[in-house]
């Protein structure tokens, strides 16, 4: 997939190139675990040779291993040692506890999708096949998005389309092949580059419910914030315009818990944008909302679309809404694209019965003086519905 300056996002696949999902961090993590036990053990010996009688290296080694009987044995083996031990040990425990209750609570930093530290815009990327366990999800992908589109994702359960979607905005990597951001590897720029281009907002994300709106959606300027930089004029000037454009300045100092499914849904959009992102990935953003919410929503999203200049892209499950909201569709089976083009293109009659394996009409409706496509599903195909088509 390849999204460059001109924002235009596109993904090529050739002939026997797999992509296997492989944990983002597995390279990190061995990295991680070998810095740790290097710096435990340099903590050892740095807490063993310091003290009112200072040791070296050498002296400490030799206690240890028992080699000299000395007062340099009785220190490090009687008084030192059972100290940095009972140290390490309550450090050790320390960290669990803190895991536990990090995984116990859901801490939004936990989840690189709340905080929208992924790739996206200006996006080349060979995805030829995506593997997730031994099932393949995705493969043959050839796509291109052009600036300031609109593109839906559109197919029936179990197609690949949120996993294509993760994919992109790096949530699910792969192994071979590669997606390209603004000219460079996305898998070679640091996530606070990329986050700064793309934000993803996905199916549902868990945040504590006890955090005031304001609180969760200044979370959004972690891209452009170092690790103990305080919230700047700036920021905070981000954080207003984006309450504004998402109409929550009257919610901001609410707790999220008080909030109804579809104000809780502007939040997270607005934890996206506070990003300033160029491209903004949605996975299924009218998911559990009535349709006057539902409505409020995509309404909201077309207003930012048009306002912002983004570039938007989003899987969704309701036709009408994806041929009314949509520069073009992208019709998803299998793991392979069916279709790719203008709606008036693709929302026809037969790709809907090919999909989901049901008879329809689509009819043409004007309002407000522009013509909508309308589809109208009428039965289920049981032929198709026994050959296994997913509806």
């Amino acid at each position: 997939m390849n999204i460059s300056g001109n924002s235009t996002v596109s993904v090529e696949a050739a002939g026997s190139t797999q992509l296997k999902l492989k944990h983002p961090l597995a390279f990190k993590r061995k990295l991680a675990i070998y810095t740790g036990i290097l710096a435990l053990l340099l903590a050892i010996f740095t807490g063993m040779s310091l003290g009112i009688v200072n040791l070296t290296w050498q002296e400490v080694q030799d206690g240890l291993l028992g080699i000299s009987q000395s007062d340099n044995y009785r220190v490090v083996h009687l008084i030192r040692m059972p100290r940095v031990i009972c140290g390490a040990l309550a450090g050790i425990n320390l960290a669990l506890a803190g895991c536990i209750l990090q995984g116990i609570l859901r801490n939004p930093l936990a989840d690189p999708g709340i905080i929208g530290v992924t790739a996206g815009a200006g996006l080349f990327a060979m995805v030829v096949m995506i593997i997730y366990g031994e099932r393949i999800i995705a493969e043959n992908i050839n796509l291109e998005v052009k600036q300031a589109e609109i593109i839906s994702i559109i197919g029936p359960n179990g197609s690949g389309k949120s996993t294509l979607l993760r994919a992109l905005g790096r949530l699910l990597p792969v192994n071979k092949g590669d997606i390209i951001l603004k000219g460079k590897s996305i898998n070679k720029m640091s996530e606070k580059d990329v986050a700064r281009i793309l934000a993803i907002m996905p199916q549902s994300a868990d945040f504590p419910g006890d955090m005031t709106v304001r609180d969760l959606v200044t979370m959004g300027r972690m891209p452009y914030r170092g690790f103990l930089d305080e919230l700047g004029k700036k920021d905070k000037e981000i954080v207003d315009k984006t309450l504004a454009l998402t109409n929550l300045p009257h919610y901001q100092y609410r707790r999220v818990m008080s909030l109804s499914g579809g104000e809780r849904q502007r939040v997270r959009l607005a934890l996206a944008l506070a990003q300033e992102p160029e491209i903004l990935l949605l996975d299924e953003p009218t998911t559990y909302l009535d349709i006057r919410h539902q409505l409020e929503l995509m309404d909201l999203i077309h207003r930012l679309h048009e306002e912002l200049n983004l570039t938007v892209m989003m899987v969704l499950h309701d036709l009408n809404h994806a041929a009314r909201y949509s520069d073009r569709i992208i019709a998803l089976k299998d793991g392979k694209i069916i279709a790719d083009g203008k709606v008036e293109d693709v929302f026809k009659e037969q790709l809907i019965r090919q999909l989901y394996g049901v008879e329809n009409k689509i009819f043409t409706m004007e309002q407000a003086g522009h013509k909508e496509l309308i589809c109208l599903p009428s039965d289920v195909i049981r032929e198709n519905m026994q050959a296994g088509v997913a509806v």
